[in-house]
């Protein structure tokens, strides 16, 4: 769940979006 944590911290939209598409990528491996 450290993964959702830094979605939710995250500073910008933009940054958001990026690790939200790391996450995907993380749990489709």
């Amino acid at each position: 769940m450290a993964d959702l944590k830094l979605i939710y911290a995250a500073p910008t939209e933009e940054t958001a979006l990026k690790e939200l598409e790391l996450f995907k990528d993380n749990n489709a491996a």
